[in-house]
Formats: structure tokens, C-alpha cells, sequence
């Protein structure tokens, strides 16, 4: 693959450097509605439920929660969770992408003002 992104070339170097024991599963316990139950995630995947859970000012049992509360009947919860998270970075990519074209727009206009 030629012409990679940034992104890109970040990600696979991070994948290349991690130790081997970090994809590891990792199994920790949660509260569904305030009922305790286990799930197993590899330790990124750890480390991004707790950072949403910051960003959104909520507990990850919250997170869980809620990940539990829209998924569809037929899908499992770890793979609810791994997806959610995945949506959730998408959807905040998107978003600061589409605010730096909005910016990048604003400013474009601002200088054929100014010419």
C-alpha cells in the first residue's frame, strides 16, 4: 500500500512496538445495572473504555451499561463493546475532521475578504 496517511503509519508503528503480552486478554469485572458479571478485553481496549468513560464524565460500569442497553439481542457484549468503542473514536475523527474543514473554509473566506 503506497501513499499511506499519517494515521496510518502512527497505528502500524504503535501495533509493531507493542509487547507482545499487552494483546493479551484481559478479564476485569463490571455492573450491568448494578449486576455484577466479567467480560474479557485486551488491555487497549481497556485503556479506551476508561478514557471515554473520562471524556463523558461517567463510570465505565455506566459505559457498559449503556453499550449493553443498545445492543441488539443476538450480538455479544465484548464484541457490543469493541464495536462501540470503534464507533466512538470514528465518530470523534469525523467530527474533528469536519471541524477543521469548517475552519479551514472560515479562513479561506476571511482572506478573500481581506483581498
Amino acid at each position: 500500500m503506497e501513499n499511506k496517511s499519517p494515521l496510518f503509519v502512527k497505528a502500524s508503528e504503535e501495533l509493531r512496538q507493542a509487547d507482545d503480552t499487552k494483546g493479551s486478554l484481559r478479564g476485569r469485572n463490571i455492573k450491568i445495572h448494578s449486576r455484577r458479571t466479567s467480560i474479557r478485553l485486551e488491555p487497549e481496549m481497556w485503556e479506551a473504555l476508561y478514557e471515554i468513560a473520562d471524556i463523558e464524565s461517567c463510570s465505565i460500569h455506566d459505559l457498559c451499561t449503556a453499550v449493553h442497553d443498545c445492543k441488539k439481542d443476538n450480538t455479544r457484549f465484548t464484541a457490543a463493546v469493541r464495536v462501540f468503542l470503534m464507533a466512538y473514536y470514528r465518530s470523534a475523527a469525523f467530527m474533528d475532521n469536519q471541524v477543521q474543514r469548517i475552519r479551514n473554509n472560515v479562513r479561506m473566506q476571511n482572506m478573500a475578504q481581506v483581498s
